[in-house]
């Protein structure tokens, strides 16, 4: 049987120290890929680079929504441009979107519209959703 993760953040530093051991174990029980996620624009070449070192690991970008709600508006906006500017640039090397968070997916776009002012408000009264655009 074939396996593919299509969750994992192996690029954290908590793999560091047996990153290739555990990969190693994953092809012997029939691992033949792994999606690795950023969570963060900090991480983006960490994941590229680990892809390019480990042929099992597809790289997956993105940022988390927890992040983005955390950050100031100004690094949020920054953040989600560097994962643009990735996937344009290399999206020969990008095997998928990652960290969309499916249930903060519309608040997350949302919040990122909001804090780049591409939309005239969150929760707008004009909407009957959450989002107003």
């Amino acid at each position: 049987m074939k396996l593919f993760d299509t969750h994992a953040h192996i690029g954290s530093e908590e793999f560091d120290s047996d990153r290739a051991v555990v990969l190693e174990e994953c092809k012997r029980v029939g691992v033949v890929g792994i999606l690795n996620v950023s969570t963060s624009a900090e991480d983006l070449p960490r994941v590229m680079n680990l892809g390019d070192q480990f042929p099992i690991l597809k790289p997956a970008i993105g940022i988390h929504p927890e992040r983005i709600a955390s950050v100031s508006d100004r690094q949020a906006v920054e953040e989600v441009d560097a994962v643009e500017k990735l996937l344009r640039a290399q999206s020969d090397r990008v095997f998928g979107i990652s960290e969309v968070g499916r249930k903060y997916s519309f608040n997350t776009l949302a919040i990122v519209r909001h804090k780049a002012n591409k939309t005239p408000s969150v929760g707008s009264k004009k909407s009957t959703s959450a989002l107003s655009f």
